[in-house]
């Protein structure tokens, strides 16, 4: 194929344009990455799937169970592995699975091999305990888990971190520990929230608060284990402590998130629902100023039934005016981009239930008591994945439900 010199600066232009959102030794890394991704988007695009590759790549898409792609993979076997390749690179549903190049090669791989094993399947990331459709409405997803530890002279953060690293060093994750001293350079005494000393008294802090480590996986991923201002007034014999989760590119990241919450962390914490919470950050980055006014007038509409359902404790933040404040604030800024920084600075401020992160490009449900049971907590998470993603597309049963008087079970059901 010969490029005109009108496509060659075509495609200069669109690599120079590209940036970066951290600014560290990574970030020409980051800006190769995203100019190469542009390149290779041009390429396939450019190339054309036959009429029967296309009529499979659509069942392919649809699949809803994993035994319909293996009958798919069986029919692919025998293809060129560009062809192979052209057809991942076209499905929309392999690229909800966030695939890197080197796992795109190494499923290329194993479908002209005969097929993927279970290792190989948990490898790409496709999802173990729910179907295959549960990628369609996906978004990454990083959960903070807010609780406490009883006997601290014991149980320290050093001994949670420790129990988190051997979690994931046995699922074949090298995990390492990283004690980074101090989280903050403000003497512990000083330390309370909102300001308010003289309802804190200093018997509530210890040298443990200042404490912060960092579980780093193989293949990348990080967790956080700290202490949250939220958290300081725990009962006697208790300290505050806060979980945070790695980036959960995919489902079956969530899954085993979630296996590290049954096993591991509900039996080394505690629940501490009357102060901590649970904080669900939902990846997006396109998010426009007017769809997110948009979804926080939807959540105006459902917020009782949301309430009623999910019965947030006092502290959580879930005051209606400050939803109110958030559109009004948004509505006096005109029209400026979604994470501007002006933008940014404002609306933080006013976080309440719902909230936008324009630092990570994420729209944060805080609402939720802090537990750990997994299944109530796969029920905040699939609420406000759903929530959020029916808002963005104006999804007509979605509003029929709000404009009723239907109660949360229904919204389930859409």
């Amino acid at each position: 194929m010969k490029l005109s010199l009108a496509v060659v600066l075509f495609l200069i232009i669109s690599c120079q344009s590209t940036t970066t959102v951290q600014r560290s030794p990574s970030s020409f890394t980051s800006k190769f990455e995203s100019c190469t991704q542009i390149l290779k988007d041009f390429f396939i695009s450019n190339r054309e799937l036959t009429e029967d590759q296309k009529d499979l790549l659509y069942q392919f898409d649809q699949a809803v169970e994993f035994e319909e792609l293996e009958a798919i993979h069986s029919q692919m076997k025998q293809w060129p592995k560009k062809d192979i390749r052209l057809f991942l690179g076209s499905s929309q549903l392999a690229k909800k699975l966030n695939m890197t190049d080197h796992e795109a090669d190494f499923y290329v791989y194993r479908i002209k091999d005969g097929g993927l094993s279970d290792f190989d399947r948990d490898f790409l990331g496709f999802p173990r305990k729910t179907k295959l459709t549960a990628l369609n409405e996906y978004r990454k997803t990083g959960i903070e888990i807010e609780g406490m530890i009883e006997n601290p002279s014991v149980n320290t953060y050093k001994v949670v971190a420790d129990l988190i690293k051997e979690f994931y060093s046995k699922r074949g994750k090298h995990a390492v520990v990283y004690d980074h001293g101090t989280q903050s350079s403000v003497p512990i005494e000083d330390i309370r929230p909102y300001d308010e000393q003289e309802l804190y008294p200093k018997t509530l802090y210890s040298k443990e608060n200042e404490k912060f480590y960092t579980i780093e996986l193989r293949f990348g991923g990080k967790l956080e284990v700290k202490f949250d201002e939220s958290l300081a007034r725990t009962p006697t014999n208790h300290l505050g402590i806060e979980i945070t989760s790695p980036i959960l590119d995919k489902p079956l990241d969530r899954e085993e998130f979630e296996d590290l919450v049954q096993f591991v962390l509900s039996k080394t914490l505690k629940e501490y629902p009357e102060e901590g919470g649970i904080h669900i950050h939902l990846d997006a980055p396109d998010i426009t100023l007017e769809d997110y006014v948009s979804f926080l007038k939807d959540y105006q509409l459902a917020e009782k039934r949301i309430m009623s359902y999910f019965e947030p404790s006092k502290t959580r933040l879930v005051q209606p005016y400050l939803i109110t404040k958030q559109i009004e604030t948004l509505e006096s800024l005109g029209q400026p981009k979604l994470n501007a920084s002006r933008f940014s600075k404002k609306i933080e401020m006013i976080r309440g239930p719902v909230a936008y992160s324009g630092r990570h490009g994420t729209v944060e449900f805080r609402l939720f008591n802090s537990t750990l049971v997994v299944d109530k907590m796969r029920t905040m998470v699939d609420f406000s994945q759903r929530f959020l993603d029916l808002s963005l597309k104006r999804d007509a049963a979605f509003l029929r439900w709000l404009s009723s008087d239907e109660p949360l079970e229904n919204f389930f059901k859409l």
